[in-house]
């Protein structure tokens, strides 16, 4: 039969070893693990006129789809309408088209 781990010469060697030294450097090892990116707080709520016609739209988000892709949504306050949003590489020439109708 053989011995408990414990009566291993070398076990509390071993064991002093891992409790001081490689424990207290487990949270160092994590912490580089996390992202630098630190969001910052929400800032104030900016109300603005919506002076365009009610197909129009409000609000436009652009998030990425994929390594190739965008996806477009938006906002708009007629639902009986068809609205679109037109959208490009380069600030002011606008190529491409994101056309939505809901009908009724």
């Amino acid at each position: 039969m053989e011995n408990p781990i414990w009566q291993n010469p070398h076990f509390f060697p071993l064991l002093l070893t891992c409790t001081f030294f490689l424990f207290p450097l487990q949270p160092s090892l994590s912490a580089g693990l996390q992202d630098d990116y630190i969001r910052q707080p929400p800032g104030k709520v900016v109300v603005a006129p919506h002076l365009r016609s009610k197909s129009d739209p409000q609000q436009v988000h652009a998030s990425l789809a994929g390594k190739e892709y965008m996806r477009i949504s938006w906002v708009t306050d007629e639902k009986d309408v068809a609205s679109k949003v037109e959208y490009g590489k380069v600030s002011g020439k606008y190529e491409a088209m994101a056309l939505f109708w809901l009908g009724s």
